[in-house]
């Protein structure tokens, strides 16, 4: 699991990005932030022991996320 403080840190980067205007650069540079952040997990995952974990899709990383908040 996260730390706390990564936790708030994921937090607040989509708590900001849900307030920031919506234009086609925003939505490109969403983007990649978004695949930032799943490479970010991927990674911690990795390094935590979770290998096999770590190869799951992108949309088992958001839930894996959003499981996350909820503790």
């Amino acid at each position: 699991m996260m730390t706390v403080g990564e936790t708030q840190v994921v937090r607040e980067l989509i708590a900001h990005t849900a307030e920031a205007r919506i234009d086609r650069t925003f939505k490109e540079k969403a983007g990649q932030w978004i695949k930032e952040i799943v490479g970010a997990v991927r990674n911690w995952l990795r390094e935590k022991g979770f290998a096999e974990l770590s190869k799951a899709n992108t949309s088992d990383i958001f839930y894996l996320i959003k499981k996350n908040r909820t503790y």
